[in-house]
């Protein structure tokens, strides 16, 4: 049989998907936490704050070309855990894990059986935490700049820190710094928007216990799937990601091994789909000369740069050259702060004689280095790449080039098994922007680059569904500034 992932908004509360979840929900929460098949054991398996934790929990990859696929066989096993409990409670038997494709129309706030502390008879409701963000449970809609995964799919490549899926990492450790477009936006953001500044969801050892976290994650797998199945997507063939297993717990409490050689194909392999393979809202960003070579001037000084990035791809590791950055830090804690990179020209010419020589891949890169807060605030800045001044809102998209979140920060501010001694950064490939802006004459100033961080914030719920007392709750507390050490711009 192949299980169908179904799409939680376009069911009733009363749905016996919903109702069997909630049931279930409450069953493993009820149970011990050394029992495989409890929620907290669950939970455990991605991180837990519990000491003296056991073998088969803290295992979760993050800021790692591991990122998509563990997560996949995560919630594999869950759902097949959570399913043989629905059965046993005479449940449906093609019970399948709903989704949240927080990125329709009228389905960027959390769903509504999650919302409620009590069910219609007055009982407890599983799926309801109150540790989420100020509005959350209100049905405070999240930003499209959080929700859209057009970015992400767009990505023709899966392997690097601003591609799909992520750069290569050593599997020994959890978190890492080369996280993939996917797992920015909207994995991160959602996160921290569904998780606030205190919520379970903004920290990788609590989220997994908010039912949420679930139905979130259902759905980068599912976009993950979509990318699968686009032109031109490839999953990496490299033996290192195909062949390293990662343990989980199966229906009968045993331990198993498996590796991303076998959960590429979720119907052939894994016996589960979706009930529609494709949605994103928004078009994909699809920028000039991605399909051949380019000829669009960029501004002075930039040189004509004459290599084809996507005919060199196949470049290994190459010495990057720094070609701008900030001499002191950023605190982000205002609703926006605005930055100017100042381009050096002997820099820049070297590097454009290194991809001339076919030295360089021809990519530019935004990289903010050593970031760092108290703790992870929950906060999302937009940052937008040479952005007019007062621009309206419908001008902002075209420069919108991704976001800021620290989901995961914790695990950067003290020294463990988590990670090697980095710190935790994010890179963003800004060259299809630049091309594009290049083209339409947007950006005539090549001496320097502008980039704007913009404070993202919860809408108000729908007028139909809320009161006054929800509309006061939709705000967002003060939270710790973020801390950006470093911005600089770097060829690579």
């Amino acid at each position: 049989m192949v299980y169908i992932r179904r799409n939680i908004w376009n069911m009733s509360s009363d749905d016996p998907i919903v109702v069997s979840y909630a049931n279930a929900v409450r069953e493993m929460q009820n149970r011990d936490i050394n029992d495989p098949t409890s929620w907290l054991y669950q939970a455990a398996i991605h991180a837990t704050k519990l000491a003296n934790p056991l073998s088969s929990w803290n295992q979760c990859r993050h800021g790692s070309w591991y990122f998509i696929s563990w997560h996949r066989m995560y919630v594999y096993f869950f759902e097949s855990m959570v399913r043989q409990i629905v059965i046993e409670q005479g449940g449906p038997t093609d019970w399948a894990l709903p989704y949240w494709d927080y990125n329709l129309p009228g389905q960027n706030s959390i769903p509504l059986p999650f919302r409620n502390a009590t069910l219609q008879d007055g009982s407890p409701n599983p799926l309801y935490v109150s540790e989420r963000a100020q509005g959350i449970n209100s049905g405070a809609t999240l930003p499209s700049t959080i929700t859209n995964p057009a970015f992400a799919l767009s990505r023709l490549f899966f392997v690097g820190a601003s591609e799909f899926g992520g750069g290569k990492t050593d599997p020994k450790y959890r978190f890492w710094s080369l996280t993939g477009r996917l797992e920015q936006t909207p994995h991160n953001d959602i996160h921290n928007a569904v998780g606030g500044p205190f919520g379970w969801m903004s920290d990788p050892a609590t989220a997994a216990q908010d039912p949420i976290f679930w139905l979130h994650h259902a759905n980068i797998d599912r976009l993950w799937w979509v990318w699968q199945n686009m032109p031109q997507r490839a999953n990496p063939t490299d033996p290192d990601w195909l062949n390293q297993p990662f343990g989980f717990i199966n229906t009968s409490r045993q331990p198993v091994q498996i590796t991303a050689l076998q959960i590429q194909n979720i119907v052939a392999q894994l016996n589960y789909d979706y009930d529609t393979p494709s949605t994103t809202g928004e078009p994909l960003f699809t920028p000039p000369g991605t399909g051949g070579p380019n000829d669009i001037e960029w501004p002075e000084p930039w040189p004509k740069l004459s290599a084809n990035r996507f005919d060199i791809m196949t470049l290994e590791e190459t010495m990057p050259e720094l070609l701008g950055a900030t001499n002191q830090p950023l605190f982000l804690a205002e609703e926006s702060a605005k930055v100017r990179l100042s381009i050096d020209d002997r820099a820049l010419r070297h590097s454009a004689s290194l991809i001339n020589q076919g030295q360089l891949k021809r990519k530019v890169f935004l990289d903010l280095e050593d970031l760092d807060a108290e703790d992870n605030p929950g906060s999302i800045y937009s940052l937008y790449l040479n952005l007019p001044e007062n621009s309206p809102e419908d001008v902002k998209p075209a420069h919108h080039i991704g976001n800021v979140s620290l989901f995961g920060v914790e695990r950067f501010q003290n020294q463990n098994d988590d990670h090697l001694n980095h710190t935790f950064r994010i890179s963003i490939d800004i060259t299809d922007f630049l091309e594009e802006q290049a083209a339409d004459h947007t950006w005539q100033d090549g001496e320097n680059i502008d980039i704007t961080f913009e404070k993202q914030s919860l809408g108000l719920p729908a007028q139909s569904e809320m009161g006054e007392e929800a509309a006061s709750d939709s705000g967002t507390p003060d939270t710790p500034a973020i801390k950006i050490g470093r911005i600089s711009l770097r060829c690579e």
